[in-house]
């Protein structure tokens, strides 16, 4: 390639990528966000056009920015990830990976198997009328206060601390109106500690340990260095026993797929650290300049490494 900067494009859901326009510089390399719905199958095999344009001519590589979120154009978002994989696209994260993660509750499941701690994790849809029998069965099996949250989707959104029956009552009424699955959780107590480990290039660039007051309620592990009064963030040495032992539990649940970026969740406990979620899109607020530097530098690594090994059509011709 030539000495110009990569181009990732971000492929989202029109509602995420319309609020996100422009080309962004990293450093290294620039994005933007495409809109998943506005890249169509041209009619010639193994071709995606977005505008005018063959896809391939408006990046070097594609990142699917995917959270389960109950909107009926999840399917099409997961379907374009695969069908551009498929066709040789150069996609950071695979399908798979892409898939599993941004679901929650599959990764938890995946976790779980693999003998991981996770939350104790029941799956719902509320319906409204179905919300009584839900009730029942979480208080058959959790107890007070436990977590409720959207089944995907990013950044905390409609995570809730649920204290008691009436507060879960008007919790799964909120998601029955919103049509979208969650989760019902144990709660965690962390005392105010949570951990990110950082993956880019296909390797680990830190482990982040994050602490702030154990009165305030975690409703995911982003942590933000600077951004919250009270709250520090520290890098962990590799080296401890316990940063191995992260390093070993985030190897088994990355294992078997083929992935560029993640961002793997742990909530401190009594009994040591419990796996929160995996993202696949991370955001970069939680870890040192320093620490940017070589995120952005892996992730233009990335790019590049995608692009030179995808195909187009003509490669595999006759």
């Amino acid at each position: 390639m030539s000495s110009r900067k990569p181009h990732l494009g971000i492929v989202s859901l029109s509602k995420y990528a319309r609020s996100e326009t422009g080309v962004i510089d990293e450093g290294p390399y620039t994005n933007e966000h495409l809109v998943a719905e506005d890249v169509i199958w041209s009619g010639t095999s193994g071709r995606f056009d977005y505008g005018k344009r063959d896809l391939r001519d408006c990046a070097d590589s594609f990142l699917i920015h995917f959270g389960l979120s109950g909107d009926p154009l999840d399917t099409h978002l997961l379907s374009l990830s695969r069908a551009l994989e498929q066709e040789g696209y150069p996609v950071l994260n695979s399908f798979e990976f892409t898939w599993t993660c941004g679901d929650k509750y599959f990764a938890l499941e995946r976790a779980r198997g693999l003998g991981i701690p996770t939350p104790q994790t029941l799956l719902a849809k509320p319906t409204g009328t179905n919300v009584p029998a839900i009730v029942s069965t979480v208080e058959s099996e959790l107890s007070y206060p436990l977590v409720i949250k959207p089944r995907g989707t990013m950044k905390g959104f409609g995570v809730i601390k649920v204290t008691d029956s009436d507060l879960l009552v008007s919790a799964l009424q909120l998601y029955s109106s919103s049509g979208m699955s969650c989760l019902i959780q144990e709660f965690v107590e962390s005392g105010g500690r949570e951990v990110r480990c950082f993956y880019a290039g296909g390797e680990l660039v830190g482990i982040y340990d994050r602490r702030r007051g154990s009165d305030r309620f975690i409703g995911v592990a982003t942590p933000r260095a600077g951004q919250e009064s009270g709250v520090s963030v520290s890098r962990m040495a590799a080296e401890l026993p316990e940063a191995r032992v992260l390093i070993s539990s985030c190897e088994q649940l990355l294992a078997g797929f083929t992935w560029d970026l993640a961002a793997i969740d742990w909530f401190g406990s009594d009994h040591g650290l419990v796996l929160n979620e995996i993202n696949t899109v991370p955001g970069i607020y939680s870890m040192p300049e320093a620490d940017r530097v070589i995120f952005h530098e892996r992730v233009a690594d990335a790019i590049r490494r995608r692009s030179q090994s995808s195909r187009r059509p003509h490669d595999v011709a006759g």
